[in-house]
């Protein structure tokens, strides 16, 4: 009867010894567009804000309906390692999806992706 009782002790112990909530691995936490939305105007560009800074973006698509790439270029810099900016070239009125891929100043590599609409 003594053995459960100290596996339930050791686990209890580990529990309250292991480090708060994996944090450090960067989360998206704004997109400009956001998924769903649904826009009169064409954006500028796709702009994506994590939650902890990033080594660098790997990939930033944006396709129309037809699979066609929109993106222009991906910009990112050091002083702003949080923000991920990919101009656009001229979209017309339809659905259009995001992908992403970045790497966290970790080293954790992470995707996603969402969807917008042009409306005319």
């Amino acid at each position: 009867m003594r053995r459960p009782l100290s596996f339930v002790a050791c686990g209890v112990l580990m529990l309250a010894l292991a480090p708060g909530s994996a944090s450090g691995h960067s989360e998206l936490l704004a997109s400009s567009p956001r998924d769903g939305d649904r826009l009169a105007e064409a954006p500028p560009a796709v702009v994506l804000r994590f939650s902890e800074p990033l080594r660098r973006p790997i990939l930033v698509r944006v396709r129309d309906a037809r699979g066609r790439e929109k993106v222009q270029a991906v910009r990112f810099t050091a002083r702003k390692p949080r923000i991920v900016r990919a101009p656009l070239s001229a979209l017309a009125p339809g659905r259009y999806r995001v992908q992403w891929i970045v790497i966290a100043a970790d080293g954790f590599t992470q995707g996603g992706g969402f969807a917008f609409r042009l409306t005319p």
